[in-house]
């Protein structure tokens, strides 16, 4: 835990976090990402059926895809349809872009948090 407080910032920092802006420690905006991360394994789940997995069973920097999770192509439709009623997420057209985007939970975030915070 004292490693964790010693790299965050306790600046107070404007954080938009599901249309809403924040004032928060850098601690407190941690544990928002935190809950975003266990929110979208959750969407996965519920999205795509995946009735034998919990979320505490997705590594946040495991593969979504081939020999992690063992999601398909189909199922990037699914969650990027998901993340689009979800979030109001637009995926751009660049497949690279996309690819990189879903690899894991962790990216996953970041893109979130990139196109929620504009």
């Amino acid at each position: 835990m004292q490693s964790l407080l010693k790299n965050k910032s306790f600046f107070h920092i404007d954080y938009l976090y599901r249309g809403k802006i924040c004032i928060c420690p850098g601690f407190l905006c941690y544990n928002i990402g935190m809950e975003l991360k266990k929110e979208l394994k959750q969407l996965i789940i519920d999205t795509l059926g995946l009735e034998d997995i919990t979320p505490d069973d997705i590594a946040d920097s495991e593969p979504l895809f081939g020999e992690g999770l063992g999601l398909d192509s189909i199922d990037a439709l699914e969650l990027g349809m998901a993340l689009k009623k979800e979030y109001n997420i637009t995926l751009g057209s660049d497949k690279n872009e996309n690819e990189k985007a879903f690899y894991s939970i962790d990216t996953l975030c970041k893109l979130v948090e990139s196109k929620v915070n504009g």
